[in-house]
C-alpha cells in the first residue's frame, strides 16, 4: 500500500504474490478453512486436468482433437488469465485484495495468474518463504541474480526462518526412537565390555 502513495506506483511493473488461503476464489476450495487443505485440494484440482473431444472443422478439413482443461474451474478459460494480467498491469501497483477483487470480477484465480505476471516484473512483493527457499523462488521462476532484494519489517525474519525450518516431534514418535536407540546403545556397551575384558 505504501507503494501506491510514491511516485514509482505506475512506473513499475509490480505484482504481489500471495498464499492460496489469500488469493483462491473457489467458494468449495476456500470453504476448507485451513491453509494446509486449501493447498492440497488446491494441487489436486491442477492433477484432476479433464480431457474431452471437440470438433475441429476448417479448411476443408474435418476432425477431432483432445482439449485439456484444468480440474478448477477458474483456471479453464485461458483468456481470462489474460484479462487477468491486463486489469492488473492497468492498475499499478495491487496489494493481495486487490488481486483477489479483481480476480472475483474477472472470473478466473489470482493466485495463478499473479504467479504468472513474475517473470515480467519489475518489482515482486512476496512473502518471506517464497524468497528464502531456493525451491519456491525456482517454482516461480524468481531469479534473484542482479537484483535488489528489500525485506521489510526484518525483525519477523528470524521468526519465518525457524518456523520454515523447524519440525516437531511428538512423544508418540519420541519414545518408540529412543527405545531403539536405548537397546542399540545397550548391545554396543555389552559388546564393548565383552571385547575388553578379554585377555
Amino acid at each position: 500500500r505504501e507503494l501506491k502513495r510514491t511516485d514509482f506506483s505506475g512506473k513499475l511493473r509490480t505484482v504481489c504474490l500471495g498464499s492460496r488461503k489469500s488469493l483462491c476464489i473457489n467458494m468449495d476450495v476456500q470453504k476448507l478453512g485451513s491453509a494446509n487443505r486449501i493447498n492440497e485440494r488446491c494441487l489436486e484440482l491442477q492433477k484432476n486436468k479433464k480431457s474431452s473431444k471437440i470438433k475441429v472443422e476448417g479448411d476443408n478439413k474435418k476432425g477431432h482433437r483432445t482439449k485439456t482443461s484444468c480440474g478448477c474451474p477458474m483456471l479453464r478459460n485461458r483468456s481470462l488469465q489474460k484479462q487477468f494480467r491486463s486489469e492488473v498491469s492497468d492498475h499499478g501497483a495491487l496489494d493481495i485484495e486487490d488481486l483477489a477483487q479483481i480476480g472475483r470480477k474477472v472470473g478466473t484465480c489470482p493466485y495463478y495468474g499473479a504467479r504468472d505476471m513474475v517473470r515480467s516484473a519489475d518489482l515482486v512483493v512476496l512473502p518471506y518463504q517464497s524468497l528464502l527457499l531456493k525451491s519456491a523462488r525456482e517454482s516461480l521462476g524468481l531469479n534473484l541474480k542482479n537484483s535488489v532484494v528489500i525485506i521489510d519489517e526484518a525483525h519477523n525474519l528470524a521468526d519465518s526462518l525457524t518456523s520454515m525450518y523447524n519440525s516437531k516431534v511428538t512423544s508418540s514418535q519420541f519414545f518408540p526412537i529412543w527405545r531403539h536407540i536405548s537397546i542399540d546403545f545397550r548391545m554396543f556397551w555389552e559388546l564393548e565390555i565383552d571385547v575388553t575384558s578379554r585377555p
